[in-house]
């Protein structure tokens, strides 16, 4: 789990709509026992959520990933093709426009970044340590 309090939006590269300062929640969980609403079995790699903690709703829904890619300073999640249940029965989703990056600093999680690869969009999560100065004086 990443507790964000602040992201920023990159559209082809380029930053947009500002420095976004709100709390953010990523939650990554060994896919244990499969995710409701898709067809898929457990066991078979994660189930990624985020949370907007500003109104303790959901940001987005369960994305079921894989690893896609390990470094000793990254690690990638990758959607997939799969069945998810819809008001008109099962039918086919692609998240594999999806993708998730880890980014460690001595094995201890620093930042991540949300990539929707079919747009050029990525949305880097960070927590920064702020100190409010009046308590320094």
């Amino acid at each position: 789990m990443f507790k964000s309090n602040e992201h920023q939006r990159f559209e082809h590269g380029v930053p947009v709509k500002g420095l976004q300062k709100c709390l953010r929640t990523i939650q990554i969980e060994v896919n244990k026992n499969g995710c409701k609403g898709y067809d898929i079995k457990s066991g078979d790699g994660f189930i990624v959520r985020m949370f907007n903690n500003d109104n303790g709703s959901a940001q987005m829904s369960a994305k079921p990933m894989r690893l896609y890619k390990k470094e000793d300073d990254m690690i990638e999640l990758r959607g997939y093709p799969l069945m998810a249940i819809s008001p008109f029965g099962w039918q086919p989703v692609d998240y594999s426009e999806y993708s998730l990056t880890l980014h460690l600093e001595n094995g201890v999680w620093k930042k991540c970044c949300l990539h929707l690869l079919d747009r050029d969009v990525v949305i880097e999560y960070r927590y920064k340590n702020t100190i409010n100065k009046d308590l320094l004086e």
